[in-house]
């Protein structure tokens, strides 16, 4: 009878569903969801891509009831025109990669992931060897600004304005910048700058004017997933042709006086600067 009691008992365990405690996601945010479960990940802009991190170890069920480690985070089912990349084999944490489509509209979207247990060796999984979970991001375009604290300038003929621009990332996904400026022939300068989810980062751009004018240009700042990201502010610049400029000008190469004299220029240069 004992006999019979034990392999009904074993019977039995082999008929359950294979146990598996609570996914978790510990990148971009830390949260436990249940197998077949929603995570939301936040918003991102189009273009961008947004990473996810699983822990690939889990503490029950498996072969001997102590758990084991999933081999792969896959992305089974994307948005059309989306992107993805599953995460490496036997990773830990597993890190997958999910990209919007670069023309994608506003508004929800969802995207089906699963944990592998290759060959469900380790039983850890469903009779298939996975465990599936739904991620949820929201597309919003709005989702960089920039700031530009001086819009209008002064400086002399040869020396440099800085503009000071903060660029804001306001999505769930890091990204890089490109600031550069349209409107004037020759100003082609460009910079970039990582800007990670959820915050902002100062860069100083700097232009030069040679000619007693006014310039008026626009400062671009654009994400480099796509050109959909983007922001621009109208600035200006007045340069003025005065002595002490034009002697700050001696220091930076700009020869405005006869040869002779430049050593005599070259010393009120650096006065100047000195002293302005």
């Amino acid at each position: 009878m004992r006999f019979a009691f034990a392999v009904l008992a074993a019977l039995m365990l082999l008929a359950l569903p294979y146990a598996i405690e609570n996914i978790q996601v510990i990148s971009p945010l830390h949260k436990e969801i249940e197998p077949g479960g929603r995570i939301y990940l936040g918003k991102i802009g189009p273009g961008q891509t947004i990473s996810i991190s699983v822990e690939s170890k889990v503490s029950t069920g498996g072969v001997h009831g102590i758990g084991g480690r999933f081999d792969t985070l896959a992305i089974e089912k994307l948005p059309q025109g989306w992107g993805a990349k599953d995460s490496k084999l036997y990773a830990n944490p597993m890190q997958a990669e999910i990209t919007a489509a670069e023309d994608a509209q506003n508004g929800e979207y969802k995207i089906d992931a699963s944990l592998v247990d290759e060959g469900g060796a380790e039983k850890i999984g469903n009779a298939d060897g996975k465990v599936p979970f739904i991620i949820v991001v929201d597309v919003e375009r709005d989702i960089m600004g920039m700031e530009v604290s001086n819009t209008y300038l002064e400086t002399g003929a040869g020396q440099p304005a800085r503009y000071h621009i903060t660029v804001y990332n306001k999505g769930a996904a890091n990204d890089v910048f490109e600031v550069s400026s349209t409107g004037v022939r020759g100003w082609a300068f460009k910079k970039s700058m990582y800007v990670p989810a959820g915050s902002s980062k100062d860069i100083e751009y700097e232009v030069v004017g040679n000619d007693e004018t006014t310039y008026a240009f626009v400062i671009k700042a654009r994400s480099i997933s796509s050109s959909i990201i983007s922001a621009q502010q109208d600035v200006k610049l007045r340069v003025k042709s005065d002595l002490a400029s034009d002697y700050r000008a001696t220091t930076k190469g700009v020869l405005l006086f006869p040869l002779v004299e430049s050593p005599v220029y070259f010393v009120a240069g650096l006065l100047s600067n000195l002293l302005g």
